[in-house]
């Protein structure tokens, strides 16, 4: 399930202050769709600072798609490519002609596509150049140093089905002729997130996960115990775990950032296995959803009411699956109560909130039934099919 936990991590930096604007200027900007119309998944997509006219997009097993017209028209640009997954795409600030790609998608799911490496262009796409990481199938993110375009840094997932090496934290100091791996666990432990600070380039944040795809649907398990977040201050020669403790064991990060204001502060969100986590959450999530109920509400309002997508009957709620995922669709969609709650609280909207609240706790107390009473003859099943077992003390 998905567990929204903001990561701390303080280094020895002048903090830098933060910008205030008048939230006003962009009171009447709205969200559109700009395409392309197509079906399936999208994994990356990056613009052009210097040319806000420009985008490129990457497609689980689409290739890669460019705009020029602020996205009013795209145009595939890699299909004389042997692989169409793309896992992430990375445009040198520096020098946006050159463009790296990350092949094979990076999303743990049953069915999945891989790709054979890391591409680049240096004239914006009209063609490509293979570079290597060929083994390592899964490449979900790729960042390029701000100042010097041919220091790249690679988080390679690794196969989906099964142990290799090629895969953790990798370095090209020469523009990806020749790549270095700077950071890994072991065979079963893959790199998932990158992120430099921006002050600072010789800091960068690198998550890991271990993750394995069984033969059947949905027989997969995620997460790592070996430590989640690492940090680089000398730019890749050395790393520290910098897991905070509090974070529960078998958990991925699903996304990092550095702050962009302050340079002790980074941020992750971190997906939990652990029903515990949800235990956690749920009761923070109580205890703001109490404050919104203590306030007064009218009709109407962001956010829909009982009938609305995330009403009693949407996903997650009480119809939802006995599972984990069930658990976490239950989680996802209370968070977005509760944040549309806190922005324009409603009579409609608090009641749809403690009948989630309600949902989800009914899907807890079976998950723990679950655990207590049947996981151990689930696990002697796993055992002798030579398959992970779950912890019982998860």
């Amino acid at each position: 399930m998905a567990a929204l936990l903001p990561l701390f991590v303080s280094l020895l930096a002048p903090p830098l202050s933060a910008q205030p604007f008048d939230q006003r200027l962009f009171s009447e900007m709205r969200w559109r769709s700009i395409g392309p119309y197509r079906a399936g998944r999208t994994r990356a997509v990056a613009g052009v600072p210097s040319q806000p006219n420009v985008f490129y997009m990457g497609v689980c097993n689409g290739g890669v798609w460019k705009t020029t017209d602020y996205g009013r028209t795209w145009r595939p640009i890699f299909d004389d490519q042997p692989t169409g997954s793309i896992g992430a795409i990375a445009v040198s600030p520096s020098n946006p002609d050159i463009v790296y790609v990350a092949s094979g998608e990076g999303l743990q799911r049953p069915d999945l596509s891989v790709g054979d490496g890391i591409y680049k262009s240096t004239d914006a796409g009209a063609t490509w150049t293979h570079l290597g990481l060929r083994d390592g199938q899964q490449i979900p993110q790729i960042i390029v140093d701000s100042r010097n375009p041919d220091r790249v840094f690679v988080a390679v997932l690794g196969h989906p089905y099964g142990p290799n090496e090629e895969r953790g934290i990798y370095r090209s100091l020469d523009g990806g002729r020749s790549f270095e791996r700077v950071l890994y666990i072991d065979e079963n432990t893959g790199g998932s997130e990158l992120a430099f600070d921006p002050s600072n380039p010789a800091i960068v944040y690198a998550g890991l996960w271990e993750s394995r795809q069984g033969p059947w649907e949905n027989a997969a398990w995620s997460g790592t115990d070996n430590g989640l977040i690492h940090v680089t201050t000398d730019g890749g020669r050395t790393w520290i775990d910098v897991t905070p403790p509090r974070l529960t064991p078998w958990a991925k990060v699903s996304v990092m950032d550095a702050g962009r204001f302050d340079a002790k502060t980074a941020y992750a969100a971190v997906q939990a296995q652990s029903p515990a986590a949800a235990f956690e959450a749920l009761a923070a999530f109580d205890k703001s959803a109490a404050a919104i109920e203590g306030g007064s509400g009218g009709a109407g309002g962001p956010g829909g009411g009982m009938g609305g997508p995330m009403g009693p009957g949407g996903p997650g709620g009480a119809g939802a699956q006995d599972t984990l995922s069930g658990i976490g669709g239950s989680l996802n969609s209370l968070m977005s109560m509760l944040q549309a709650a806190d922005a324009a609280p409603t009579s409609q909207l608090v009641a749809a909130v403690a009948e989630r609240r309600k949902a989800l706790r009914a899907l807890l107390d079976k998950w723990e039934s679950f655990s207590t009473r049947d996981l151990a003859a689930v696990n002697a099943v796993l055992k002798e099919a030579k398959l992970p077992e779950i912890p019982l003390d998860r």
